[in-house]
């Protein structure tokens, strides 16, 4: 009798809690039109570009915990019922949480969900020539160069920006034969937002390649030079730019350091200024020259250096290998000098034509004869010097050239 009255007790202590304790629950659950039910539920792994599909009744939604692993839509309801899509983007190994959202209610993980390694896709590289984030000013854009030898009849390769509102993305016609694949950006947000570039082959999980910043937009430009690389001028010579004013507005032309360059203006035809320049200064000497505005900071031009009779530049100054039969050009800029040439050490194993002259610049032709004229056959590979004398001051050696047979 004891022990059927304690039993008792304890009931009505038990109901008595649940109805104090568990009535805001139970007025929740009619709030939202019946209990919160999901039906995926443990750990689960998916593989790259795979997806699954699962159901939440009731008044609820769900999160992933950890952003980029998977991309999820709502792909049907009917009712209370919500049926979502998900796809596994992330690399293999990543992991993320789905949470259950219920109003008025805390977070409630559901489910773990793990990128897999799918054993059937073999792991095909995908190369940018780009990876570290930049700026990108508002309006301008950038192209990318994707290198992946994949096969398109199994894959895709995909190219993207996980905000294209901020980055757009375009993929150009393929101009090689090869491995590359060219795709161009666009930053058409506002300055200060960023967008995640990514290339990946369906498939294989999407990855990440730099973050994109959209800057501000660039001002237009108010001048505009004729002449933007830097220059060398033999001493006492002189050289003409013509600028023009995109405005109207009066053009100032300058020297960055005083004595190495004199400037005068020469002509002035509409909006096109011809400013002259001549080399004051001892060989050698360096300056910086600007062209502005009015009331604007000026703009460096380039940079221009006196330099006296006999020097040059080569476009070349690299040792290379040439194949016998074949032919390389040289181009010597000699400012203000009369006669340019250009010399191959191995002497008549190598044939030298001057191929032509454009103001300052000469242009000289080196190859291999390919055969030895006096034994009727293939000569043997020999390397050579390139030597250039300008004016009749000594020759200069300036690379070497390895002729292969």
């Amino acid at each position: 009798m004891k022990k059927t009255i304690c039993l008792a007790g304890l009931f009505l202590i038990f109901f008595a809690f649940f109805l104090i304790g568990g009535k805001s629950a139970l007025a929740d659950s009619i709030s939202t039109g019946g209990d919160v039910s999901v039906d995926l539920s443990g750990n689960i792994a998916v593989y790259p570009g795979k997806g699954l599909e699962f159901t939440i009744t009731g008044d609820a939604t769900f999160v992933a915990g950890t952003s980029n692993v998977v991309s999820s839509c709502l792909s049907s309801w009917t009712g209370s019922k919500h049926t979502y899509s998900l796809s596994a983007i992330g690399d293999p190994g990543s992991t993320t949480g789905l949470y259950l959202l219920v109003p008025g209610k805390p977070a409630q993980e559901f489910c773990i969900l793990t990128v897999a390694e799918d054993p059937n896709s073999a792991k095909v590289k995908v190369q940018s020539d780009t990876t570290g984030d930049f700026t990108l000013a508002k309006g301008l854009t950038y192209q990318f160069k994707i290198t992946s030898p994949y096969n398109p009849s199994s894959n895709t390769l995909m190219f993207e920006t996980d905000s294209p509102n901020v980055v757009s993305t375009q993929r150009i016609a393929k101009v090689t034969d090869g491995d590359d694949y060219y795709f161009r950006i666009a930053a058409t947000g506002e300055a200060g937002q960023s967008a995640g570039i990514y290339a990946y082959l369906t498939g294989q999980g999407r990855k990440k390649i730099c973050t994109v910043t959209v800057g501000p937009r660039l001002p237009d430009p108010l001048l505009r030079s004729d002449t933007t690389r830097d220059l060398a001028i033999l001493q006492g010579s002189s050289y003409q730019f013509r600028i023009t004013s995109l405005t109207g507005a009066p053009v100032r032309f300058t020297a960055g350091t005083s004595g190495v360059f004199s400037t005068l203006l020469t002509k002035r035809s509409g909006n096109d200024y011809y400013y002259k320049i001549a080399a004051l200064g001892n060989p050698g000497s360096v300056t910086g020259l600007y062209m502005s505005v009015a009331g604007e900071p000026a703009q460096k031009i380039c940079t221009a250096s006196v330099c006296q009779r006999g020097y040059f530049i080569s476009d070349t100054n690299q040792d290379f290998n040439l194949l016998a039969g074949c032919s390389y050009t040289f181009k010597i800029t000699a400012p203000g000098a009369k006669t340019v040439d250009l010399t191959a050490g191995a002497g008549n194993r190598v044939k030298v034509a001057g191929t032509g002259r454009s103001g300052d610049d000469f242009y000289f032709t080196v190859g291999g004869w390919g055969a030895d004229p006096m034994q009727g056959r293939i000569s043997p590979a020999v390397r050579s010097g390139i030597y250039v004398s300008v004016d009749g001051f000594p020759p200069q050696k300036v690379c070497s050239v390895y002729f292969e047979s």
